[in-house]
């Protein structure tokens, strides 16, 4: 879901800022222009940033939407102290688990997923009883994990919308009057 995640917000960024550039779901090629033409404003721009966990794309969007950054910076839940960027992150984190350690989650990747959204983290997925050891990441269960999906599909369609400067997702034409 993450991959689906990243190259919507690229499409979107490609389709409202650098029109010119083919669709980056074309291929990695056309996704690997519109990468670089985001560093490149970035560089020019004398931001600090990095590409780690893909954060670039986030920094790109806040500066150029407010109310993006505005959403970025709010909590997910008033119950939670997450926000919507720590939760990019977080996913960004679980992603490379998933893709690059076969769910295989070591005591230093527990630490940093709960030091950017422990409460996420604990919400969500079983926590060990062995702190030292290294353990397959799980949900807690499949009914509570759905609202994880829809936390996503939250940051996801709010993040669409923020960049297409709508109000909502009509301009999408999903919904007919």
């Amino acid at each position: 879901m993450y991959s689906y995640l990243e190259l919507l917000l690229l499409q979107s960024i490609q389709h409202k800022y650098f029109p010119l550039i083919e669709n980056p779901n074309k291929g990695k090629r056309q996704t690997s222009r519109v990468i670089a033409e985001i560093i490149a404003y970035l560089k020019l721009n004398n931001h600090d940033f990095t590409t780690k966990n893909n954060k670039h794309l986030i920094l790109f969007i806040k500066l150029k939407s407010v109310e993006a950054k505005t959403f970025f910076e709010n909590k997910m839940n008033i119950n939670w102290q997450t926000n919507w960027e720590a939760f990019y992150d977080f996913l960004s984190i679980l992603r490379n688990i998933i893709t690059h350690h076969g769910m295989l989650l070591s005591q230093n990747k527990r630490n940093e997923l709960k030091s950017i959204a422990g409460d996420i983290f604990m919400h969500y997925f079983e926590q060990s009883l062995d702190k030292t050891s290294s353990e397959i990441l799980k949900p807690k269960n499949e009914h509570l994990f759905l609202n994880f999906l829809s936390d996503i599909n939250d940051f996801a369609s709010n993040t669409v919308k923020f960049i297409a400067e709508e109000e909502n997702l009509n301009f999408l034409g999903f919904y007919k009057a």
